[in-house]
């Protein structure tokens, strides 16, 4: 935050614990910086017009039903996977 196009600024982080890479976990990383360029996303208005772009045939209260159906749905297996590392974690505590 604040920094202007051009801008270099340098900073330390810690490796969190669930990085990929366990030789690295919980070590400070060197970062150096540079701002290239700002980019501001300019979201289009919310209308019929753009729910028949996103789908033929679809309004903008069908488009609500399926993203949401879709976000659900993920929900939904987002659970199961969970349950799924659960019984797992059990079973290999308790064998």
């Amino acid at each position: 935050m604040g920094m202007q196009i051009g801008e270099i600024r340098e900073f330390d982080l810690p490796v969190p614990d669930k990085f990929p890479t366990a030789g690295l976990v919980g070590k400070l990383v060197h970062f150096r910086v540079t701002l290239k360029a700002l980019k501001k996303m300019d979201l289009p208005e919310l209308n019929e017009e753009f729910a028949s772009q996103v789908g033929e045939g679809l309004t903008v209260e069908k488009l609500r039903d399926l993203l949401q159906a879709r976000l659900q749905e993920e929900r939904a297996k987002e659970i199961n996977a969970q349950k799924r590392t659960q019984i797992v974690d059990y079973l290999v505590k308790n064998r």
